[in-house]
């Protein structure tokens, strides 16, 4: 989805980029970041002093206790953000849960940029997107 200056009123927030994935992805144990199915999207700032304020909210599911996973924000191929461990529940049952974390950044450019999502899990067991649960990535341009 996009949503442009025109809509918004051309100051302050320029333009809303949305994308949503339902794409079920199952990890087990992965030691390295994976990039998140779907879970990218590419704005063109209109300034290179610009701001991107982007929102992501994660969809995760684990099949037993103690189950996390960390998430990263990536910009083209520039690592921009690394949450930290996000566990839910760390008894013995299944669970379903959204994190969302919130990144403001700073591209310095007019080209279009590609951000996009990576996850690793630390144990067996943790899905993204289970039973079409969508997770979502959004862009939006700030003028500063």
């Amino acid at each position: 989805k996009r949503i442009d200056a025109s809509l918004v009123g051309g100051k302050g927030l320029l333009q809303i980029v949305q994308a949503f994935s339902t794409t079920q992805q199952n990890f087990t144990n992965t030691s390295s970041f994976t990039d998140l199915t779907g879970v990218t999207a590419n704005i063109t700032p209109s300034s290179s002093s610009n701001k991107v304020l982007v929102i992501a909210s994660i969809h995760g599911d684990g099949d037993t206790s103690d189950r996390g996973y960390q998430l990263k924000i990536i910009r083209d191929s520039t690592d921009i953000f690394t949450d930290g461990s996000q566990k839910s529940v760390y008894g013995a049952q299944r669970f379903a849960a959204r994190n969302t974390t919130i990144y403001l950044d700073s591209p310095s450019t007019t080209s279009q940029i590609t951000y996009k999502c990576a996850a690793k899990t630390d144990s067996n067991g943790y899905y993204f997107q289970m039973s079409s649960n969508a997770s979502i990535l959004t862009l939006m341009e700030v003028a500063v």
